[in-house]
């Protein structure tokens, strides 16, 4: 550095000796025999010179002095004890001393510390605020991101955090479950005041339609001003392409859905407009009990319903096993809230292979031999029965079905062998509360066509199968049976909400039918054939027309009118309405 400087000084000063005066023409004049007056000049141009050489001079002397020393190393921090404060720590001779690692938190995010609780986001995840689905979001948290509890909720499972930075607060709350999120020290976490639940803005949701096309989740809305009923645009809800089943909840405002496959399934939750949708119960929450809980076999949700407030869903579960045969129903029966709180309220072979949930929130399980209501204290055999014959290893298990009104359910039995000549099936009452009721019984078997009691309890109709089978209709305990319809393809369909009419189908067509009165009759192309029908109001319904992999939703009224709405690619048509009435 010093000889560098040096040369640099020298060269400068010869370079300044070599200064020549410069014309106003801009040439360049040399004067051997400088006059007194450029003498003098030349003198102060001199002195000034070796001032400037001799400081550079010094300059170089100064950085010599630094030429081949290194600078001393920083000695670290002396090493603290985890929650210690400084000063007490103390360095043993020879040990070597490591000061810990100090990550900076991001702008407004909390200190990552082991002695205060601290939660770390496993997947990312939103932030709402409040402990549950039903709370708006509030930003999110991404996949390790940690932040500081500050409370919990003991019903739901959800934690308080400290607001992350993208979040506007004032509260800022985060799923519990173990497939999102993890807490340290969590026993220390305060039981936190939980915010009021939001009320409901009013909203114009109307009637609509949900289906599933190509797998993926729609909705459109219904224009009941119009007859047939006609549709709005459609508008997809998820990029999922692998939707099972949904169901509308009972207040309009979401949608339930299964999603997956033959191995892997999961339950979720969305608002009807798509909004806030969440994950409610995964494969990995369902255990495998008893006998099946093999390493080859899993658990999926069987049968999902939603309870009358909205607020939770009510299902049961099976086992599969996707390497070989095996499986069914585990006859269990679990609750899973809003907040996606799943409890298992009855365990497997206690529960049900089938449910019905009442209008007041009454549930009838079906074992495959027995019916039990259950209560406050948990659940009572109310009608006990032999396992039926069929010819399969899969059970049956008989399908409560309530009144509209909520006050009683009815349901048939069928004979253990329902084969035999003799096959009956016998018909019960179910009151919310005392003991069941036999009412009557029906010949045939009806394990290919179960009976459907009318919304009021007061009729029935069922298809007694055989060489030529006949649609039947009845009073509530098989009283009066007429035979309404002959086909070789018959298959009743559902009773209208006004307990007067009903749909059914077969060879080509679909019938609109009434007790006493003439059917009206709407042919399909050959071929076709209708598998599904939802009612919107007593005078107008959505049915499926067509076949494997191809469907048609159709608008239809009581007169016979029709207009199709929407087709669908599936193997099944898979779709529900919703109209508040």
């Amino acid at each position: 550095m010093g000889n560098g400087w040096l040369g640099v000084g020298l060269s400068l000063g010869n370079l300044l000796l070599s200064v020549q005066i410069t014309a106003d023409d801009g040439y360049s004049s040399f004067t051997p025999h400088p006059s007194p007056l450029l003498l003098e000049v030349d003198m102060v141009r001199h002195r000034a010179l070796w001032l400037l050489i001799a400081t550079l001079g010094l300059m170089s002397l100064a950085c010599n002095a630094f030429v081949g020393n290194v600078e001393p190393a920083l000695q670290p921090p002396p090493t603290l004890a985890i929650g210690e404060p400084p000063g007490v720590g103390t360095a043993v001779p020879g040990q070597t001393i490591i000061a810990p690692t100090v990550t900076l938190p991001a702008e407004g995010a909390a200190t990552a510390t082991l002695d205060v609780p601290m939660l770390t986001a496993l997947v990312d995840v939103n932030v709402r605020k409040g402990p549950g689905v039903i709370y708006d979001t509030d930003g999110f948290l991404l996949q390790d991101e940690m932040v500081l509890v500050v409370g919990r909720d003991p019903q739901s499972s959800w934690w308080k955090i400290e607001c992350p930075p993208r979040a506007d607060g004032p509260e800022c709350w985060v799923s519990g479950r173990a497939q999102y999120t993890a807490v340290n020290l969590s026993e220390a976490v305060p039981v936190a005041e939980v915010p009021p639940t939001p009320t409901p803005q009013p909203q114009d949701i109307g009637p609509v339609l949900a289906y599933m096309d190509g797998g993926r989740l729609f909705v459109r809305s219904l224009n009941t001003g119009q007859s047939p009923i006609t549709a709005g645009d459609p508008v997809q809800l998820s990029e999922r392409n692998d939707v099972l089943e949904l169901a509308i909840s009972p207040n309009g405002r979401y949608i339930a859905y299964l999603a997956g496959n033959r191995s892997v399934g999961e339950l979720h939750v969305m608002n009807i407009d798509g909004s806030n949708a969440e994950p409610l119960v995964s494969v990995t929450d369902l255990p495998v009990a008893g006998a099946q809980a093999q390493p080859e076999t899993t658990a999926l949700i069987d049968q999902f319903a939603w309870r009358p407030d909205s607020q939770a869903l009510y299902f049961n579960t099976r086992v599969i096993n996707p390497s070989g045969p095996g499986g069914g129903s585990q006859e269990d029966l679990w609750q899973v809230t809003l907040a996606g709180e799943s409890t298992q309220l009855f365990a497997p072979g206690s529960g049900a292979g089938v449910f019905a949930v009442s209008s007041g929130g009454q549930i009838l399980m079906s074992r495959r031999d027995a019916i039990l209501r259950v209560g406050s204290a948990g659940s009572e055999a109310i009608i006990q029965f032999t396992p039926i014959n069929t010819a399969s290893e899969a059970p049956y298990y008989p399908q409560p079905q309530w009144t509209t009104d909520g006050q009683r359910a009815l349901v048939a039995i069928p004979s253990s062998d329902p084969l035999a000549v003799d096959a009956q099936a016998t018909l019960w009452q179910i009151p919310i509360s005392g003991a069941a009721m036999q009412l009557g019984s029906i010949s045939g078997n009806i394990l290919p066509s179960p009976i459907m009691w009318s919304p009021d309890g007061n009729r029935l109709a069922y298809v007694l199968s055989g060489q030529s089978p006949l649609l039947l209709l009845a009073g509530t305990g098989g009283q009066d049976l007429s035979t309404y319809h002959s086909d070789p393809a018959l298959a009743f369909l559902r009773w209208g909400p006004d307990s007067i009419h009903f749909l059914y189908s077969g060879s080509d067509f679909y019938g609109i039918g009434q007790p006493g009165q003439s059917p009206k009759i709407n042919t399909v192309a050959t071929g076709l054939r209708v598998v599904k029908a939802e009612w919107l109001t007593g005078d107008a319904f959505v049915l499926a027309i067509g076949s494997r992999g191809a469907w048609t939703l159709t608008s239809g009224t009581v007169d016979g009118g029709s207009t199709p709405l929407q087709p669908l690619n599936a193997t099944q048509p898979v779709f529900d309405v919703w109209m508040n009435q």
